[in-house]
């Protein structure tokens, strides 16, 4: 495994995952997750896009890889 070329990988990976977050700083906007407690389980639109994007972009990159988000 070389370290470097996944650093090159990821940094604008996370630049991006950051720039996602920027756009909904001073909007947040907040949905509910699928579950029986949903007055308490909220996610912003921020955090389901930003997990969207890693999760695409990795297991695409690296398919062995396994998927666990919170979202």
């Amino acid at each position: 495994m070389n370290y470097s070329d996944i650093y090159t990988f990821l940094e604008p990976l996370c630049k991006e995952a950051g720039a996602i977050a920027l756009k909904y700083q001073n909007n947040l906007q907040v949905d509910h997750k699928n579950d029986k407690e949903e007055i308490l389980s909220v996610v912003t639109i921020a955090d389901k896009e930003i997990d969207t994007l890693l999760k695409e972009t990795l297991t695409t990159k690296y398919p062995d890889i396994g998927w666990l988000s919170e979202e």
